[in-house]
């Protein structure tokens, strides 16, 4: 080959490279700064993820559209917000090289919940979740068996990783729009040798509520009926009964009773919430849709929210000199 020909390869050989170093340092996702090159790990894609510490583990499973976690649909809002911080792992930014780093940055084996995403039996994506900054909403990501740490926008990490199984059942008992009740009936069985049962209805059908007794009607009080509102529109357990406590309640002899029905035309459904009184002061919960309830589906509410509302009929009648509310 001739010296011009030589020096013309080279040339072009050298161009070639400099392109070369020209589009990586161009491509948004070849900087060494922020995590890239992930298999994809879209909802729609993934079949199982897997939540764990070394003594739990939530195993969410993808069958169609809806997602499970022990044959239970997983709850919805938690869900989304799920894929939506693992949506930003692509392009999380670099903060540490270091392993020293990982036991401070909660990245480690064993402070750190372990997210692994499968597709069918193979890993797709491994990754250790650590530390929450609370003045940044981030927290810290390591992929794999990597040294490197990166920093993903992450509200609230413990809620959204929470490999808990438990932590994916839906809370809500009972949820409506403030427009949707109609009336509400309590009931509360006599705990003495005296037989029979104390029964009245807040009835929301009229312009103002009312309370309707065996001896008639009455105007409601404001402030109990207050509580009363504000509980039903978002009724939250914040545990479940185990199968052991389960077995032990009698929710056809319950503690109170309160009937919930909504205004025709409403896409609610008639409920009965069956409360059972523990010895902590909180209430075992259970609702019944059309005289069906799910023994498992047994939650535990804070006693302070139902004791709020779920009381005697002389609770809710307006103390003389109080105005009917606006």
């Amino acid at each position: 080959m001739k010296g011009n020909q030589v020096r013309y390869v080279l040339l072009a050989l050298i161009a070639l490279a400099i392109v070369g170093v020209i589009v990586r340092l161009a491509s948004p996702g070849g900087s060494d700064t922020t995590l890239s090159g992930l298999l994809p790990i879209e909802r729609g894609l993934i079949d199982t993820v897997s939540i764990s510490t070394s003594s739990t583990e939530a195993r969410l499973v993808r069958s169609g559209d809806q997602w499970s976690i022990n044959n239970r649909p997983a709850f919805t809002p938690k869900l989304n917000s799920l894929w939506d911080v693992i949506g930003d792992f692509d392009g999380a930014q670099l903060v540490a090289t270091n392993r020293a780093n990982h036991e401070r940055m909660g990245v480690d084996a064993a402070q750190g919940v372990e997210v692994i995403f499968f597709l069918g039996a193979a890993v797709q994506e491994r990754f250790t979740l650590g530390s929450w900054s609370p003045n940044t909403d981030q927290c810290f990501i390591r992929r794999g068996n990597s040294d490197d740490v990166y920093a993903v926008n992450c509200g609230y990490p413990s809620i959204l990783f929470d490999p808990e199984p438990d932590g994916w059942r839906n809370p809500v008992v009972i949820a409506l729009s403030s427009d949707s009740l109609e009336a509400v009936t309590f009931r509360f069985p006599f705990r003495s040798s005296e037989q029979g049962f104390e029964a009245f209805t807040i009835d929301m059908s009229a312009p103002e509520p009312v309370l309707l007794t065996s001896a008639g009607s009455q105007p409601v009080d404001p402030f109990t009926f207050q509580s009363m509102w504000q509980a039903l529109q978002a009724l939250v357990s914040f545990d479940y009964a185990t199968t052991e406590e389960i077995i032990g309640l009698d929710f056809d002899a319950p503690d109170a009773t309160v009937l919930v029905k909504p205004r025709p035309g409403v896409q609610t459904p008639t409920q009965l919430l069956s409360l059972i009184r523990k010895v902590d002061g909180n209430y075992y919960a259970r609702i019944s849709v059309g005289g069906v309830a799910k023994a498992e589906d047994v939650f535990v509410i804070d006693g302070r929210i139902i004791d709020s509302f779920v009381r005697p009929a002389a609770a809710y009648i307006q103390p003389e000199g109080v105005l009917p509310s606006p």
